[in-house]
This record gives structure tokens, sequence and C-alpha cells, in this order.
């Protein structure tokens, strides 16, 4: 990264947060792709979007299209666009809710928990990776500062 500051000296882009997050999440993401790749559907990778919708159905943090929006930080039409995407993949199925008519509830098929379950296991090998980059304190004090920023951003 550079060092170019605005000619006042006012802007400094390596200690600008949002920038070094994204940059972050990116080079995360390189680092895991190709074997984010391996979890196929009909012979074709997942994208990034629909990788985080199914994990976060596998892992019982969203049920609704609207929980995405809290649970991913998604937008609306972005969750849209995957949940319809999985489905067409037979990976999950929407049903009307029960209890509330105006609601969609999401679960996954067989061939949702298999991928899930693919999935999971090169998430574990990714969170084992980075487990060896920085120590569990470190860890500990990125999460707590991350839920922090992102408690921030909801306010």
């Amino acid at each position: 990264m550079s060092k170019q500051n605005y000619d006042d000296g006012s802007f400094d882009l390596d200690s600008y947060i949002p920038f070094n997050v994204l940059y972050t999440e990116l080079m995360m993401y390189r680092v895991g792709r190709k074997d984010m790749e391996t979890a196929l559907v009909d012979g074709k990778p997942l994208s990034q979007g629909e990788l985080r919708v199914l994990v976060c159905i596998y892992f019982g943090k969203a049920a609704s299209p609207s929980d995405f929006t809290e649970a991913l930080g998604m937008d609306k039409a972005l969750v849209t666009r995957n949940i319809n995407s999985l489905s067409r993949k037979h990976l999950i199925t929407l049903t009307q809710d029960e209890n509330d008519k105006r609601r969609k509830v999401i679960t996954l098929t067989n061939s949702g928990r298999e991928v899930g379950a693919s999935v999971t296991k090169i998430l574990s090998k990714y969170n084992d990776f980075f487990d060896s980059a920085i120590t569990q304190n470190e860890k500990k004090s990125l999460l707590k500062i991350l839920s922090k920023l992102n408690a921030a951003c909801r306010e």
C-alpha cells in the first residue's frame, strides 16, 4: 500500500479502517478461494454471496430473508438474489411461516446440508490457516474490535 497523503497531510489511506478491512477481506478471500471453489453444485462453484447465505442457514444464524440483512450485513436485494439462486440450485427451500403468513422460512435440502458440511470443512481449514497467523489473544482482541465497529455502524 502507498503512503500517499492529501497535500495537506490530513488523510492517510494506510490508517483508514474501512479500506484496511476491505483490503484484508479481499486478501483472505484470495487465500481460501481455491478451496471454496471445491464446493461445487452441478460442476460450478458457489458465489461468495451464496456461500455466506448457505453457511448462515447451515449454522442457524438466519431462517428468513429478513434475518440475513442483520446476520450478514447484506442489502435486501443481494440477499434475495442469493436466496433465489440457492433455491434454483435446489440447496434450499422456502416455505411460508405458519405463524406469520408474510414471512418465508428457509431450510436446507439434503443437497444443501451436504454442501454445508463440505463448506464447514473448508472453513475449518481456512480458520486454522488464520489461527496460525495470529495468536489466540490477538484473535480475541480482533474479534472484540470488529464487534465494537459493527455495533457502531448499526447505531
